[in-house]
């Protein structure tokens, strides 16, 4: 036997079955009682069973009816969840954004209630990665932390990559941590990803390849190990702002970073994407948020 039975017909058996009358049927899927007859006769030919007992203006199920009905009841409810799913996710606006994985994990997402809060109509999809991969057709803009901007992309600078020494308030107390010069008995935690270095900041100490060091890609892992109270770490200000405010870092020294010409963190976009509703909603929430920052930890942008 052809084992696809009529998809219609299922939908009216399982209405009527749940319902126990035609008419009631017929009201909630809003056609003719008729077309609902006609449907449940239609099924139960294809079957070659009887699927109800009729008793005056009921319908009962006989016992096929009632082991038909269990065996449908959970497909039937998933067909109409993934309907209202699909229905309910293409009503909303998707925009889809990728970031480096430390940057969006303590800058972006502590914030984005707020984003969210104001404008609930929007999906935002993430995806990590340092720069705005070509490749990728379906990311709408990013952040991305580059040597400079991409002359083939609408770009605008957020800021410079700022770094600072971090460490644990109980690993800095523990290991008496007041100065530079004090980190040669401490753990050193290193990105790979990252180019200003502790070699860099210890270049005028002789001991410096001496030191223990622990090394790790991003430095969103080194500072979830320095929070950890593992080490002392090297970190953009503004990825570690959020860690500093909650007191789970703290910056036990300052550094010398004058000569230091590195990456900065860009927003970027194709220039047709520029000008898309959302995208602007989101840069300029994004450069609210990097202002306030800025604020809080009392230092200069350079945003154009």
């Amino acid at each position: 036997m052809y084992d696809r039975p009529p998809l219609l017909a299922l939908e009216y058996f399982v209405a009527t079955a749940s319902l126990g009358t035609i008419r009631a049927a017929s009201k909630e899927l809003n056609i003719t009682p008729s077309a609902v007859s006609h449907q449940i006769g239609r099924l139960e030919a294809f079957l070659n069973v009887q699927l109800f007992h009729r008793h005056k203006q009921r319908l009962v199920l006989t016992e096929a009816g009632t082991h038909y009905l269990e065996q449908l009841s959970g497909p039937i409810d998933q067909i109409r969840q993934a309907t209202r799913d699909v229905t309910r996710r293409d009503q909303r606006r998707q925009l889809r954004i990728s970031a480096p994985p430390t940057f969006l994990t303590f800058f972006l997402l502590p914030r984005l209630s707020s984003f969210v809060a104001a404008h609930p109509d929007i999906t935002i999809s993430f995806f990590d990665s340092l720069i705005l991969d070509p490749m990728k057709k379906n990311i709408d803009c990013a952040v991305e932390y580059r040597m400079q901007a991409d002359v083939q992309r609408h770009s605008q600078k957020l800021f410079d990559d700022e770094v600072i020494a971090i460490a644990n308030p109980e690993y800095i107390e523990s290991m008496g941590i007041k100065s530079l010069a004090d980190v040669k008995r401490c753990t050193l935690i290193e990105t790979e990803k990252r180019m200003f270095s502790w070699n860099n900041v210890l270049h005028e100490f002789s001991w410096r390849n001496r030191c223990h060091m622990m090394v790790v890609q991003y430095t969103y892992q080194a500072m979830t190990s320095v929070a950890l109270g593992q080490g002392l770490a090297l970190a953009n200000r503004y990825n570690a702002e959020y860690l500093l405010r909650r007191g789970s870092l703290m910056v036990p020294f300052g550094l010398d970073i004058n000569k230091y010409y590195g990456p900065a963190y860009y927003f970027s976009c194709l220039e047709e994407l520029e000008n898309t509703v959302d995208i602007q909603a989101f840069k300029g929430w994004l450069l609210e948020q990097i202002q306030e920052s800025a604020k809080s930890t009392n230092y200069t942008l350079d945003i154009t």
